[in-house]
């Protein structure tokens, strides 16, 4: 039999870490999954046009669309609304997933993500100066890769994700910190805590085409910077990984396109997202 070299396992969660991060990092409103990975979220698997709003009890009436603090003209928060997206690069063959505002609360809201054999939530919040992703990739987020798999949750949630009166020249951050557990090969769990910084400036209006049409949206551009430290057996592996993110958001229609990079261990990681249809009641 085998044996696998944990601290090989431990690199290559690294690796998942950060592809995870960007492919479906916090502004992207999706949850992270790599390379197919089950998770502790998994539900029904529901095709894009099949995707609905989850059901609110009649004892509790909601607003259909976002007013006040929840109202923003990058972001449509309305009930029901549904953006899908096609994913290219990272480690996995193109995919698809689903992102539904499926509940809208008195103070914030709940987004729905469906992937093909997952389906997560992303709990959001709304302030004066603008919209506040308070899970970081979705509840209980997994990352998968190979045979091994990474859960953590965020455990504090700073800054603002999309200011309320965006215009060019604005910059705005936030962060996360999470922790969580790595399973490798032998049975063998490591532990997982770090940090995720975002720093954002918004540029300027351009003309973006993807397949969903084209669009005149404000061109946005990140730094990211992923602090990790995953603890196996008594020793501990800090690492760092940078990256930059440029995302285009229409009017009342939302996020359109991502270009996202980051170098993860020497190596140049590109993950694109673009906009296949959406659906705004």
């Amino acid at each position: 039999m085998r044996r696998v070299d944990p601290w090989t396992s431990v690199r290559l969660m690294i690796v998942s870490l950060a592809v995870g991060a960007l492919a479906c990092g916090l502004p992207s409103f999706g949850g992270s999954q790599v390379d197919g990975g089950t998770g502790s979220e998994a539900g029904p698997q529901v095709s894009p046009t099949e995707a609905s709003p989850t059901a609110v009890s009649v004892d509790t009436p909601v607003p259909s669309s976002a007013s006040g603090d929840c109202a923003n003209m990058y972001f449509p928060v309305i009930q029901g609304a549904t953006w899908t997206y096609e994913v290219t690069g990272g480690s996995s063959d193109t995919a698809q997933y689903t992102d539904t505002i499926s509940e809208l609360t008195g103070d914030g809201f709940i987004l729905t993500s469906e992937f093909d054999e997952v389906t997560r939530t992303q709990r959001w919040s709304c302030k004066s100066d603008g919209l506040v992703a308070l899970d970081f990739g979705g509840a209980s987020a997994t990352l998968a890769v190979a045979d091994l798999q990474a859960v953590f949750d965020t455990t504090e949630v700073s800054g603002i994700t999309l200011p309320r009166d965006l215009a060019a020249g604005d910059t705005w951050s936030q962060s996360f910190k999470l922790e969580g557990n790595q399973t490798l090969p032998g049975d063998q769990t490591a532990e997982v805590k770090g940090s995720v910084d975002y720093g954002s400036t918004a540029v300027e209006i351009e003309s973006v085409t993807v397949p969903a049409g084209t669009f005149e949206a404000l061109r946005v551009e990140s730094t990211t910077k992923m602090d990790i430290t995953i603890k196996l057996s008594g020793f501990a592996v800090p690492t760092t990984i940078e990256g930059t993110v440029v995302r285009w958001y229409a009017p009342d229609i939302g996020y359109v396109r991502s270009v996202e990079t980051s170098n993860v261990l020497g190596a140049e990681v590109e993950v694109t997202i673009e906009l296949t249809g959406y659906q705004i009641p």
